[in-house]
């Protein structure tokens, strides 16, 4: 069996061959596979060295047509995306949570060090990674 993803979607496809009167003849079965991506519903915001962020992100797991996967229930990581790391910060909290009928809310993250240019990146073990909208982590207050 050959796997091919094709545009978001998952073709299987089984090609067994068979010769009949010195025609070849090919059947192929399709399989066709629903694929699931991540959306921020809510993004970070409010971000102070230390401090849990004031808007926590929520993460939504969406099919192909962008609704809301209600059969989705498992893990889902937020990281600081490595690219978008200006200053070695590390996230803290629960940055590991499973989304219930699809959605993933976090509530405790914070960032230890400030800086201006900061993304999170969303992933599990299957999907692809996306990231946040850019924000900074203003410096903590005394």
């Amino acid at each position: 069996m050959k796997k091919i993803l094709f545009a978001g979607v998952i073709l299987s496809l089984v090609l067994p061959w068979a010769v009949i009167g010195g025609c070849k003849s090919t059947t192929v079965t399709m399989t066709i596979v629903s694929v699931d991506t991540f959306a921020f519903a809510r993004q970070p915001a409010g971000a102070v060295a230390g401090a849990k962020f004031s808007t926590q992100p929520v993460v939504h797991v969406t099919d192909e047509n962008g609704i809301l996967d209600v059969k989705y229930n498992s893990f889902v990581t937020l990281s600081i995306a490595s690219n978008l790391d200006p200053t070695g910060a590390e996230l803290k909290g629960t940055t590991t949570v499973i989304a219930v009928d699809g959605v993933a809310t976090f509530t405790d993250l914070s960032i230890d060090l400030p800086g201006n240019g900061y993304a999170l990146m969303v992933t599990n073990e299957s999907m692809t990674p996306i990231l946040s909208e850019v924000f900074n982590v203003g410096p903590a207050t005394t």
